[in-house]
């Protein structure tokens, strides 16, 4: 796992997937990458969960899976 710190880009989630729930736009730093990330929620389920929304510039932890981040 791999993890880096990344700043909101928007307000509200870019686009909500049946399978991953909402999704963001965020850019990595200090990379400067753009990202579209899944959120980690606190209760989910089949059919349910919760989440609280971002404000743009909020900084946020995101971990990619096998430690590139080109697997996103």
């Amino acid at each position: 796992m791999w993890l880096t710190f990344a700043l909101v880009d928007q307000d509200e989630p870019i686009d909500f997937d049946a399978e991953y729930g909402p999704l963001i736009s965020c850019t990595a730093q200090p990379g400067g990458n753009p990202l579209r990330c899944q959120l980690g929620m606190q209760v989910a389920g089949d059919g349910e969960g919760e989440y609280h929304p971002f404000v743009a510039g909020d900084t946020v932890l995101v971990a990619f899976a096998g430690g590139n981040e080109r697997t996103a």
